[in-house]
């Protein structure tokens, strides 16, 4: 459908019948990315403020089991 030498012998029937479905999946495209987007948007308001280092278990406490 981009390439004109292609478009160029495809009928204006085959045409007419493509271009709502090209529309149709590249909408799809971008919907699912918005929702993508929008769990990366809340999976990063998630995390608690503060560095890693300070967030991070300490290895002793982790090495031990129970704790």
């Amino acid at each position: 459908m981009v390439n004109p030498i292609t478009r160029a012998t495809l009928g204006s029937d085959l045409l007419g019948q493509m271009r709502p479905a090209l529309a149709h999946a590249v909408g799809g495209v971008f919907v699912v990315g918005l929702v993508i987007a929008a769990i990366a948007l809340l999976s990063a308001l998630l995390v608690p403020a503060g560095r890693a280092r300070d967030l991070a278990i300490p290895r002793d406490r982790a090495a031990r089991p129970g704790a």
